[in-house]
């Protein structure tokens, strides 16, 4: 398994990703947000190849199975919210050497799949305060 960049060609992969976790969000209770709509994404995903390193998570036979987004802050987010995603995060640790020694990943304390991959994968929890504005 291994990472290759994200292209254009992966837009509609990652579409799919991301309406898949808000299915499963709102199911276990973690996500109460809108869903996200086809232009929505167009957009977002734009913005992201220009600004964000977006790293697809391939099997052994190249097909992709994952992904990485890490913002230039060391921001991380994921895909799957699982335990399969796990062997992902661990190999993503050289990356950390990128964004100040550290990757940073924030997921919904009702997330437990997704917490307790990052727990498996050697990223620990940090003591923080996390604000949210919603009108």
């Amino acid at each position: 398994m291994s990472f290759r960049p994200s292209d254009a060609a992966d837009r509609g992969t990652l579409y799919r990703w991301r309406r898949e976790q808000e299915q499963d969000g709102h199911q276990e209770g973690w996500y109460n947000g809108a869903a996200t709509t086809t232009v929505q994404h167009s957009i977002w995903f734009r913005h992201a190849l220009a600004h964000a390193q977006i790293l697809i998570w391939e099997d052994i036979y190249g097909e992709p199975v994952g992904y990485l987004r890490i913002d230039s802050n060391g921001e991380l987010s994921f895909y799957p919210h699982t335990l399969a995603a796990v062997p992902m995060l661990k190999a993503a640790h050289p990356f950390a050497d990128r964004y100040g020694g550290r990757l940073k990943a924030t997921v919904d304390e009702a997330n437990v799949q997704a917490s307790e991959a990052l727990d498996q994968a050697g990223y620990t929890r940090a003591p923080v305060s996390f604000h949210v504005y919603r009108p």
